[in-house]
């Protein structure tokens, strides 16, 4: 019985060599190199979400990652050489730090030994190769917050998405950077750093802020309800001593909001304004009529001519045949004298 197992055995062993001994190449060429990294490892933060994106290693091997945030159970996903993958994280708690390891392995279970990391805040996006904001308005004036976060490439808009009423802010770099966040602060009143509020109705006060100044261009899109009875909307940004009235375009409306957008150079503190026309003064009263005045007539002064001398009187009555006969004998005695 030994002598039979023992012979199976060396069997078995010649049998293993000479596959081993007829495939020398295919033996050499064992997959034991791990995939490469994965790159361009992206994110954008809502208040209790993060989603990351990355693109895979270029290896024809590569068939996934393993993924963990803060070091917690390991997520596996499968993806595509090449292709770009995502993974989206909720229920986080705001401002709070959240690191991801990413993993890549291959169709041998080889794995990636330099893991890449980046990390973000719950409702934010600060981390590691990313160009932070920080901010000093006062925590009890800031009613929400909001941060997003893009690669800068020069001359080419960064467009950042926001949840409030800004919801858009394309960014122009003037030079390439990492990933650059702007950080957005709804405000419950005007902000610590203005001195007085603009004139109008004022619709939100906020603060925009970024990671870099390296930038020409800022269009900073928001929307105010439809019901808002402001006619007249602008945009208001404090220069550090006064407040200045952006240059805006209308972009439309639907049944809930009126959009618009204006354009800066620089990030501060903003105000949305509205201007409610004044009513119309009521129209006066008309005049009471004139009283009417009797004009007294011109008094014509009576004379007495009771005393006042009398024309001549011929005594007695004279016809006018009578008169003329009279006046020619007058005229004859006259000639002969």
């Amino acid at each position: 019985m030994n002598t039979l197992k023992i012979a199976l055995t060396i069997s078995m062993l010649l049998f293993f060599a000479s596959v081993v001994s007829a495939n020398p190449q295919e033996s050499s060429e064992l997959d034991i190199t791990p995939p490469g990294d994965v790159t361009q490892v992206n994110n954008e933060s809502t208040e209790t979400s993060i989603t990351w994106t990355w693109l895979n290693p270029s290896d024809l091997d590569f068939i996934g990652v393993n993924i963990s945030i803060n070091g917690g159970n390991v997520i596996t996903l499968l993806g595509e050489p090449n292709d770009v993958m995502s993974y989206t994280a909720t229920g986080l708690i705001p401002d709070t730090e959240y690191t991801i390891n990413i993993k890549t392995f291959d169709n041998a279970a080889e794995i990636s030994t330099t893991p890449e990391q980046k990390k973000s805040g719950g409702g934010s996006s600060s981390g590691s190769g990313s160009m932070g904001v920080s901010s000093d308005e006062p925590y009890a004036n800031i009613a929400f917050s909001d941060r997003a976060e893009k690669y800068w490439y020069f001359n080419t808009t960064s467009l950042y998405s926001f949840r409030y009423e800004v919801y858009e802010v394309a960014v122009l770099p003037a030079q390439n950077e990492g990933a650059v966040m702007l950080k957005l602060e709804i405000l419950k009143d005007k902000s610590a750093r203005t001195t007085v509020a603009p004139a109008g109705s004022v619709y939100q006060y906020f603060n925009l802020y970024s990671g870099s100044k390296r930038f020409s261009d800022v269009t900073i899109r928001f929307k105010v309800p439809i019901t808002w009875t402001a006619e007249t909307v602008t945009l208001m940004q404090w220069t550090g001593t006064e407040w200045k009235s952006l240059i805006m375009k209308s972009l439309g409306n639907d049944a809930s909001y009126r959009y618009y957008e204006a354009y800066t150079n620089t990030f501060s503190n903003f105000a949305i304004v509205g201007y409610v026309p004044a009513p119309a003064p009521p129209a006066p009263a008309p005049a009471p009529p004139s009283p009417v005045v009797a004009t007294p007539l011109p008094t014509t002064e009576i004379t007495d001519l009771t005393n006042a001398s009398q024309p001549f009187k011929i005594p007695f009555p004279i016809s006018g045949l009578e008169l003329v006969m009279v006046l020619c004998l007058v005229g004859l005695w006259y000639r002969k004298k």
